[in-house]
């Protein structure tokens, strides 16, 4: 259960400029902030802090009414931040670049705190609440009722914390009543930072006192409204727009907001908020199976948040361990959860430094999930214990519910029927939903009740494809999944169990796709209606304009070092973003929400061809072979796709199918199953078959261009004389078997040029650097002229591919161990936007290895003809491994195939 971090907001009222000022000011350190904006000082004034939108090397001097003041700054964030302490009657702030002629002013008042409430406030600091509610006073003065309403609303939020149950429902309904109050008096009062502190911390309590998401939306809209005289309003507004967005189930957007509030934090020192944006970051991160990027996440906010007072500190591990928890729970390689949980939940309980009982079982909760993570029941029932004690309410009874029915199923303890027919909640969050019907599923598999329990692993698999909507094409779906493979797992295992081997291939096959479909743009895209191809049309434009800027900017980069250099990175970053949204936004019009493909959707196997899916199962591999004559299935309990003598276990149970085979579909579902280079009956089973690897797409119409006009990239980065020769060679080869061949080469090869050819190219031959990066490889490129690339959204956006592509590329078919089925390369890019077979490389290769294969791949080709890829390529691998024996080189290039 995630415990998010309600912040205080520091001041950072919107900038004022004189009417030829060309700066851009954010501040922050205010006691408060009115409209105007005017910024008012405390009695013993705090460092002001103030961040430029400026480029390195301007200098700016500051005033208060005309006298100089001191001021310390340090490049930060793309810009340049100023700290100064103004004194505490105020007075008019000024800044000024003469070199540019520009000015920025800000007004400071002296503290507006009423002394009569001074008590109040006293009390409030050292934990008093009583005192200090009896210490506020009444009165007329718009600025100190505001202010004693800001006070109770204070008091009335600190009261939800040190009460649990129903006593806490009710707390929580009168904070936020006073919260109302509060915002209209503060609004009332011209109060603007009061205003947005309190529908902020509204906001939060919306969500996480009532999961009232639309409620919370509402105080967001409110706190809108300081955002033009609040600085520190915009920046911490993200934070909370991530929590409202995480609560709904939509990770895109949690995504995005975290990142945003974590970086406009950063300019102005608001290191709490900074902190809590980045701890929830890492859970989205963490949701989105991205373990790297978590872990670094998590391990900086957890030694940052070693400064934090004690009830920020508490809430800063627990998101810290959550985030570490969901990692392991993906079964991903992470830290230990448990000792951020155990700090936070010291800080929480009872005598601890921010006694909170709420939080305090939400704590035993995530230990006690992390235990049973471990397989220790006996861990997770005295924590368990303790929080039934306290009859807790809302989500954390259902967590409460739904871990004790795990540790009777660890226990192996009898489930009653009512457990065993019961629902899951709908007020559950998508995920515990799913692993709560995973549970379910399990418990009436345990008693006999197949038919339930196939039926409740179709619901955790339905569930699967509402919770992937939520995520944008690039930002880890393949990671994602690969989480959650349990039901899938579990529903294929108890087919087979059945005997019923037919729908256990088409469940695994199902899971598998799942990641794929909304990228099948080849199978939909002539049947979109002309609204939706508008929509369409108006994407990929929008992708296409970034992207082109993206490239404009990454040319532009060796002019730019230190905080230039910064801030060039986060504009390149920002457009490099926006494409990644407008393809998005893209592959939505397709119909991302169209139904899942069903059996019979799925593509059989050919005349002569055997199907072959390995895919790890509950206990153990499970292996399917598929061809004319039907399904088979067989356990392989001790298969290990690294033993030498993997392919024997594998293929074995398949012998007589193999006897009759022209040829292997091999359809991976783990990256580390290389099927072509395993050894069967004393030689390697590319040596005895073409080997095909399948993305396993439903069948479609032809989409593809077929004919006989050839491009040939090569080069383009002008330091490969291999790659050269390679593209010469294939271009004369091309051209004698009859093909029209443009050749860019070096300078030639700029994006332009490359998508001007494809759109009439038949085959495509590119030679040159390939990269994998970015998450589940979505930011894998291919190198260009002028320091450019042709990433996975660049083919995505294309409106025609070649029906055959060779990319004799380092890791061009390279995959991901920890995504499904290896998430994504240029060469799925390519048979996703309609190509019929790629020929790609699965590993750094040799460039002269590259170009022996190249030079011998196109052998006395008829254009005319079908490209039979996976039988080319065998032939031409079979001759580079008898000339390099002993060398693995051949085992890195495959075919692939829709």
């Amino acid at each position: 259960m995630v415990s998010t971090l309600a912040v205080a907001l520091a001041c950072e009222p919107a900038a004022i400029q004189a009417p030829s000022a060309a700066l851009d000011v954010e501040f922050a350190g205010c006691e408060a902030v009115l409209r105007g904006p005017i910024c008012t000082v405390a009695a013993e004034p705090a460092p002001l802090v103030l961040w430029i939108d400026a480029a390195p090397g301007r200098s700016f001097a500051a005033t208060i009414d005309g006298a100089a003041v001191t001021t310390t700054a340090s490049p930060i964030a793309g810009g340049l931040q100023l700290r100064l302490t103004p004194p505490a009657q105020g007075g008019l702030l000024e800044l000024r670049e003469r070199e540019h002629d520009a000015r920025w002013s800000l007004s400071l008042r002296p503290s507006l705190r009423s002394p009569a409430l001074a008590p109040a406030w006293t009390h409030l600091r050292a934990g008093d609440l009583d005192a200090s509610e009896a210490a506020v006073v009444a009165s007329d003065d718009p600025l100190i009722r505001a202010e004693a309403l800001a006070l109770r609303r204070k008091i009335a939020f600190g009261r939800v914390q040190g009460v649990g149950g129903e006593a806490r429902e009710a707390a929580i309904a009168e904070a936020l009543r006073l919260a109302d109050a509060a915002a209209r008096a503060a609004d009332a009062a011209d109060l603007v930072s009061e205003l947005g502190e309190t529908a902020l911390a509204a906001a939060w309590l919306a969500i996480h006192g009532q999961r009232d998401i639309l409620s919370a939306k509402t105080w967001l809209e409110r706190q809108h409204a300081a955002h033009a005289h609040d600085p520190r309003a915009r920046a911490t507004a993200p934070y909370y727009a991530g929590l409202a967005a995480y609560a709904a189930g939509d990770l895109r957007g949690a995504l995005r907001s975290f990142a945003a509030g974590e970086a406009r934090s950063r300019r102005l020192d608001l290191v709490r908020d900074e902190l809590a944006a980045a701890a929830m970051h890492a859970v989205v991160l963490a949701e989105l199976g991205r373990g790297d990027e978590v872990l670094a996440q998590a391990r900086r906010a957890g030694h940052a948040g070693e400064a934090l007072q004690p009830c920020d500190r508490a809430a800063l591990l627990t998101n810290v361990g959550w985030s570490l928890l969901l990692l392991a729970e993906a079964g991903q390689p992470a830290d230990d959860p448990t000792a951020a949980l155990e700090q936070a939940l010291a800080l929480s309980e009872p005598g601890g430094a921010c006694p909170d009982p709420a939080k305090a079982d939400n704590l035993r909760i995530n230990l006690a999930l992390a235990a049973l993570g471990r397989g220790e029941p006996e861990e997770a029932r005295p924590l368990l214990d303790v929080v039934r004690e306290h009859a807790p309410t809302g989500r954390a009874a259902l967590w409460l519910h739904e871990l004790e029915g795990r540790a009777a199923l660890l226990e192996g303890r009898p489930i009653g029927d009512a457990e065993l027919l019961a629902r899951e909640p709908a007020e559950l969050e998508a995920g515990l939903r799913w692993s709560a019907a995973v549970r379910r599923g399990q418990a009436l598999a345990r008693v006999g009740l197949t038919a339930a329990a196939l039926a409740v692993y179709a619901e955790a698999e339905a569930l699967l494809d509402d919770m992937l909507r939520a995520i944008d094409l690039n930002l880890g779906r393949e990671l994602f999944l690969a989480g959650k493979l349990r039901s899938s797992r579990l529903l294929v295992d108890l087919l087979v169990d059945l005997g019923r081997v037919d729908e256990a291939l088409c469940a695994a096959r199902l899971a598998r796709l799942r990641s794929l479909r909304a990228l099948d743009r080849a199978a939909r895209l002539e049947s979109l209606d002309p609204g939706a191809r508008e929509r369409w049309d108006a994407a990929i434009a929008e992708h296409q304009r970034r992207r082109e800027r993206h490239g404009e900017l990454e040319r532009e980069a060796w002019r730019f070092v230190g905080v230039a250099g910064e801030r060039q990175r986060e504009r390149r970053q920002a457009e490099h973003d926006a494409a990644a949204h407008a393809l998005d936004a893209a592959y939505a019009a397709l119909g991302d929400t169209a139904a899942p493909p069903r059996c019979a959707d799925l593509r059989p196997p050919a005349p002569g061809e055997l199907l072959l899916l390995v895919v790890p199962g509950d206990d153990g591999w499970l292996a399917f072979a598929s061809d004319s004559d039907g399904v088979a299935a067989a356990r392989l309990p001790s298969f290990d796709p690294r033993d030498p003598a993997a392919g024997e276990s594998l293929l074995r149970p398949f012998a007589g199918r193999l006897t009759a085979a022209q040829r292997l579909r091999v359809i991976p579902v783990s990256s580390d199953i290389q099927a072509h280079a395993l050894t069967w009956a004393g030689e390697v089973v590319q040596a005895q078959w073409p080997v095909a690897y399948s993305l396993d797409l439903p069948a479609r119409s032809r989409a593809a261009l077929v004919g006989s006009e050839a491009l040939v990239v090569a080069d383009a980065t002008g330091n490969l004389a291999h790659a050269r020769d390679e593209a010469r060679t294939v271009a004369a080869a091309l051209a004698r078997d009859g093909f029209r061949v443009s050749h860019l080469e070096h300078g030639q090869a700029t994006p332009a040029a490359v998508v001007r050819g494809l759109q009439t190219a038949s085959l495509l031959h590119y030679a040159g650097h390939g990269k994998r990066e970015g998450v589940s490889g979505w930011d894998s490129a291919l190198a260009l002229a002028e320091d450019a690339s042709f990433g996975i959204g660049d083919v995505l956006a294309l409106a025609r591919v070649p029906a055959t592509v060779v990319l004799s590329g380092c890791e061009t078919g390279a995959s991901d161990p920890f995504a499904l089925a290896g998430g994504m390369n240029l060469a799925r890019a390519f048979l996703l936007v309609g190509a019929d077979a790629v020929i790609a490389a699965s590993d750094v290769i040799d460039d002269a290895i590259a170009a022996e294969v190249s030079a011998n791949l196109y052998r006395d080709l008829d254009p005319a003809a079908p490209f039979d890829a996976p039988a080319r390529l065998r032939q031409v691998l079979l001759e580079l491994r008898s000339a390099h024996a002993g060398s693995d080189e051949w085992t890195k290039f495959r075919a692939f195939v829709p």
